[in-house]
């Protein structure tokens, strides 16, 4: 319920999840057209060649991911701001946690749009070679964890500069740090999938896995006491 409102409020404000998007889009047209049109050198074939070009995806598609997460936090904190939409929910007595995950959900599905849209452009502006169907089914995966866990940090970020006072300024301070962790290991377990190739066993799938649970398990500890403030 408290996940389609999110939703709903986000529809309303549709051009604000197209800036979303474009802005991802800018993200990879701006690294494409700067490194290319040869984005390895001449000299790097066969296996080689594929693995670097599914490196420079894998990158690039979690920097456009995450600058396009950092805009949609923003918005969520000027939806939760108007009118003191957050207080008045509170005030109705509804439960901190349960306003939590519904804000978690519904950036998943904006984030995960984003994602979704992200893969064919990724893998055409950057000539990603043995890039399959499988593969696409692999990444999205990778990319629901990358997703799930974002959301539940800036979820929880978010909230943080609902208050005003300045606070929002600090928001994209918070969270891009925050996000290192989480980017580094979705970029390592994209990378691999990009060329094709099974994930590796160095512990960053591990990561990648358990960065959504504490996050989240943090958010619900935590976000009734931020509200508060």
């Amino acid at each position: 319920m408290l996940a389609g409102k999110d939703l709903a409020l986000q529809w309303r404000r549709r051009e604000a999840l197209f800036v979303v998007l474009l802005f991802a889009l800018l993200v990879v047209l701006v690294f494409s057209f700067a490194m290319g049109p040869f984005f390895v050198a001449p000299q790097v074939t066969g296996e080689a060649r594929v693995r670097e070009l599914a490196k420079l995806a894998s990158g690039v598609y979690w920097i456009a991911v995450a600058f396009a997460g950092v805009i949609a936090f923003h918005r969520s904190a000027e939806a939760d701001r108007a009118h003191g939409a957050i207080k008045a929910l509170r005030l109705a007595g509804i439960d901190a946690s349960a306003l939590y995950f519904g804000k978690v959900v519904s950036m998943t599905v904006v984030l995960g749009a984003v994602c979704l849209a992200m893969i064919p452009l990724t893998v055409a502006f950057f000539g990603v070679e043995a890039f399959e169907v499988t593969d696409a089914l692999r990444l999205i995966g990778v990319a629901l964890l990358g997703v799930v866990g974002l959301s539940a940090l800036g979820a929880f970020v978010a909230s943080l500069a609902t208050g005003g006072g300045g606070r929002e300024s600090l928001l994209s301070v918070m969270a891009l740090p925050l996000m290192i962790p989480l980017l580094i290991a979705a970029t390592k377990c994209s990378a691999p999938v990009f060329a094709s190739e099974p994930l590796e066993e160095d512990g960053w799938f591990g990561l990648l896995a358990a960065f959504p649970l504490l996050m989240f398990g943090l958010g619900v500890l935590l976000f009734e006491a931020v509200l508060e403030e």
